[in-house]
């Protein structure tokens, strides 16, 4: 976006890809998700993190942008 501030924050565990959070602080004129939006809605998007100790806890940012944690898959 033209003439955008952004803070970006990686993070990386010791092995597999990294991921990248985006916050934008100029423009903050954006519209926020909307509080009635389901995980069974069309509209609805999250981002999945896998790990061991984790309970499948579904978190929402100040945005309501949703991030599930979830535990790993056994083998």
């Amino acid at each position: 976006m033209f003439a955008s501030r952004v803070r970006i924050t990686a993070l990386r565990a010791s092995e597999g890809p990294g991921i990248e959070l985006l916050e934008y602080l100029a423009p903050a004129d954006g519209r926020p998700f909307p509080d009635d939006l389901r995980e069974s809605d069309v509209a609805f998007w999250q981002t999945s993190l896998v790990g061991s100790g984790t309970d499948g806890a579904l978190l929402r940012d100040p945005d309501g942008h949703a991030l599930r944690i979830q535990a790993e898959a056994s083998p």
